[in-house]
């Protein structure tokens, strides 16, 4: 009777609980990070990453982007308008060829890969990637499918448009363009060059301006399209829409070197590419061939190739490329039309920029010998008028010390125009190539350094420029005399805290030997260091123009080593410096033995 009354109470315990199960709501995960990118903690390439399971991702420790680094997210275009915090973020990226893989988080939680990708590459990539030199156009970037960006080249499921990322998105008020969250598919993209039916419109009623490159090169190219410049050697010019480019790529080739613009010369390689179709091409001083690059087996692309065109000038020793990728219904037309027709049907504004090319001797403008700036006596900046002729080039130079800052500004109200800083020993600090009217740095040598303007489009310009280098900052007592660093015995590390006052750099020294690996990291919470370091002969390893505060290498002498620290903004800031010296391998070779003659002998075997 009492085992049933405990039944009885259990059942009714069971009921009640599953009666507030049922009208009682689930508390609702609240979303504390939303949107977010990060670098994977594990060494992927941005190939391998795309074969990588989600759930078996780890992450580095803070996020690329987060939510402070975004102004806006555009659903319709997946561009991500950037905070002057994430601009800065993307700008500094060094992105190799082979791209930086990354991970799409809401919540830490992996949505989906992507990659960093440049446009300087020459790689393809079939998943999602951030070009990040696109960012300097309008301090944005964008998610594109594939890269070159292609859905067709793009494999996998597009996820841009999760509805967790939305959601987290709306929730911290970033997104625009919105649409409805059940919507997650993406409208086709526009194909990469007019179609067979409407081919013979896009160049009769396409109107078209002309680029100049200082090099003298010229080409016409749709006036509604955009002119991304890459490098100084190498420009993008890219549909309204993003989705279609043409690249265009200047090579200095000494007649010895001509063997290397013959596509020809480049069929032995790894990845199988060969000339799958071919005509030649030429104009009044360079010859070369239109063609099809790609990897096929069977009849089939192992994937969609691409459509070049090569020009070699013997007489201006210069080899001219242009590229375009193959989208899958070009690919198509040319299984059932064949390459020629295809590509006169599908691809007659590529075609129509590579008879456009010319090698001009008569229209460029040399650069003109550097102007010397002076400032006034006790005087930081300098400001002096300038005009550019058509297809001209305006050089001034100035000397400055190391570890002083320069700023320069391009003013002007019509014409965006471009500029360039190369110290006198060949190192360039800022290109051309790099697009922009300005620039600030700390400068890592004393020496001259020579300053470049151009126009962008190579007309003529009036122009207003700008340069200010206060003085290095007067010594203070946070410059004290380097302190003696010393390992505690059988030691490899030491750690130390510090304390920089505003404008002070604190200075450490120590003693190492050749071939011996010396690894430096600073750290603070209230600002970013700068680090430095020297032999006590000179020779520098690290300067604080090289940016970042941490280094690692092999010294290259036995002697006192300086390192010093500085706050990026010359600010006060807590520190902690960390050295680490493991100690020389010991060598592999057995001990020596020793050779002893015989008694009298004068000989040993």
């Amino acid at each position: 009777m009492k085992s049933n009354t405990i039944i009885h109470l259990l059942w009714a315990a069971l009921l009640l609980l599953s009666a507030c199960a049922t009208t009682t709501p689930m508390p609702v995960q609240i979303i504390t990070e939303g949107f977010a990118i990060y670098l994977p903690a594990q060494k992927f390439t941005a190939t391998e990453i795309l074969n990588a399971p989600l759930d078996s991702l780890q992450l580095e420790n803070k996020p690329v982007l987060s939510l402070d680094d975004i102004a806006a997210y555009s659903q319709e275009t997946h561009t991500i308008a950037l905070t002057p915090s994430g601009y800065e973020k993307i700008k500094q990226f060094k992105v190799p060829t082979s791209g930086i893989p990354f991970v799409v988080c809401v919540a830490h939680q992996p949505i989906y890969v992507d990659a960093f990708w440049a446009s300087y590459s020459s790689q393809s990539f079939n998943g999602a990637v951030i070009d990040t030199l696109l960012v300097e156009r309008d301090h944005s970037v964008r998610i594109q499918l594939g890269y070159p960006e292609s859905p067709e080249r793009f494999v996998g499921g597009d996820r841009r448009a999760d509805p967790r990322i939305i959601q987290a998105l709306q929730q911290a008020g970033k997104l625009k363009n919105a649409l409805p969250t059940t919507q997650t598919e993406t409208p086709p993209p526009t194909l990469l060059i007019p179609t067979a039916t409407d081919a013979l419109n896009a160049t009769t009623n396409t109107s078209w301006k002309t680029y100049v490159f200082k090099q003298k090169v010229t080409v016409d190219y749709p006036s509604g399209w955009s002119v991304v410049p890459l490098t100084d050697d190498s420009v993008d010019f890219r549909s309204p829409d993003r989705h279609s480019y043409v690249r265009l790529e200047l090579y200095s080739r000494p007649l010895k070197d001509s063997a290397l613009a013959n596509p020809h010369s480049w069929e032995n390689n790894q990845g199988g590419y060969k000339i799958h179709w071919e005509k030649p091409i030429a104009m009044d001083s360079a010859e070369g061939f239109e063609f099809i690059w790609g990897v096929r087996h069977n009849d089939q692309w192992d994937d969609l190739p691409f459509l070049m065109a090569v020009y070699y000038s013997q007489r201006d020793e210069l080899d001219v490329r242009l590229t375009t990728s193959v989208d899958a219904q070009g690919a198509r037309m040319m299984q059932t039309l064949g390459f020629e027709q295809a590509i006169a049907a599908r691809f007659s504004i590529f075609e129509q920029m590579v008879s456009s090319v010319r090698i001009n001797h008569s229209t460029t403008n040399p650069p003109s010998s550097p102007k010397r700036i002076a400032f006034p006596p006790g005087g930081t900046s300098a400001t002096l008028q300038g005009s550019l002729a058509p297809n001209g080039m305006d050089n001034y130079i100035l000397r400055a010390l190391a570890g002083q800052t320069m700023t320069v500004n391009v003013l002007t109200s019509k014409v965006p125009l471009l500029l360039q800083i190369t110290g006198v020993d060949g190192n360039p600090l800022k290109t051309f190539g790099a697009g922009s009217s300005n620039w600030s740095g700390i400068l890592p040598t004393t020496q001259d350094y020579v300053i470049g303007i151009i126009a962008e489009n190579a007309s003529a310009a009036t122009y207003a420029l700008q340069i200010t280098i206060p003085p290095l900052a007067t010594p203070t007592p946070g410059n004290s005399p380097p302190k003696r660093i010393a390992f505690p015995p059988g030691g490899t590390s030491a750690t130390l805290e510090g304390n920089l006052v505003p404008n002070g750099i604190d200075s450490f020294i120590l003693r190492a030997l050749a071939g011996q690996t010396m690894t430096v990291n600073a750290f603070s919470k209230q600002a970013n260091l700068l680090l430095e370091i020297s032999g006590a002969d000179g020779n520098p390893l690290k300067t604080f123009g090289a940016g970042s505060s941490n280094w690692s290498g092999v010294l290259p002498r036995t002697e006192d080593y300086v390192i010093k620290i500085a706050t990026e903004n010359s600010g006060a800031a807590i520190y902690t410096l960390l050295v680490t010296i493991p100690p020389i391998a010991p060598s592999t070779d057995s001990q020596p033995k020793r050779i002893q003659f015989a008694q009298g002998a004068t000989s040993a075997t």
